[in-house]
């Protein structure tokens, strides 16, 4: 992978990560007006977690 895309997956998992602190409900919203579902959320996650 890309040093790019590494640090737009970055990016993106921090934003949100923000989200879920601000508000849990207000994330259940997100999720459906965004419709991304949880699993690829700890995909990414371990992705960076090997990526150190």
């Amino acid at each position: 992978m890309s040093e790019n895309t590494n640090k737009l997956v970055r990016q993106y998992i921090s934003k949100v990560l923000i989200l879920r602190k601000l508000s849990k409900k207000r994330l259940k919203k997100f999720n459906k007006n965004y419709c991304v579902p949880h699993i690829f959320y700890k995909l990414v996650a371990q992705k960076i977690a090997l990526w150190g």
